[in-house]
């Protein structure tokens, strides 16, 4: 296993005794003097691909000095569908915690090249990109980038919108 701070962890993966799925090394999420929450990953082979399944576990710690005796309490299975989602709400949520200010956030999604306005102002939405294409990081970026034809076309279709996004409120953009 690695640490927190590394970059590179070593993932075990071995077949159960039933022989009809593999499972990983369980990892501890959560460790007080009371109690421990582990998450399990099992990894399910499909004949063109394997499922990650989780299970999470929360243990009840005996009182000292038998307090390494563990006593389970609860337990909960996450398919993929559902482990991908807790994924990415964690991770929007995180991004969201980090800023640490109060608030609406725009969560963008940028590796997915496409973002669903959904019930979002639009106005909002560009006054809050503008903000994020308007950072010196991101500037410099785009001095060395060719421009896609699909953001010169929504520029120049319309061009009083340029003048408008200076001035609209806008959400904060986590990342």
């Amino acid at each position: 296993m690695g640490d927190e701070n590394s970059n590179l962890e070593t993932v075990r993966r071995k077949q159960a005794r039933s022989g009809r799925v593999d499972y990983g090394d369980p990892v501890v999420l959560h460790d007080s003097s009371k109690r421990r929450l582990v998450l399990i990953p099992f990894f399910i082979p499909h004949s063109d691909h394997s499922e990650l399944a989780v299970k999470l576990v929360t243990y009840e710690k005996a009182p000292p000095p038998e307090d390494w005796i563990l006593i389970e309490q609860k337990s909960i299975s996450i398919g993929e569908a559902s482990s991908r989602k807790l994924l990415a709400a964690l991770r929007s949520r995180l991004a969201v915690a980090e800023s640490g200010e109060s608030g609406e956030f725009l969560v963008i999604r940028v590796a997915e090249g496409t973002a669903q306005l959904g019930a979002h102002d639009p106005a909002k939405v560009a006054a809050a990109l503008t903000k994020v294409l308007s950072q010196d990081e991101i500037v410099q970026h785009l001095r060395g980038t060719e421009l896609t034809t699909e953001l010169v076309s929504a520029w120049r279709r319309n061009p009083t919108q340029r003048d408008a996004i200076c001035c609209c409120s806008t959400k904060r953009i986590a990342r």
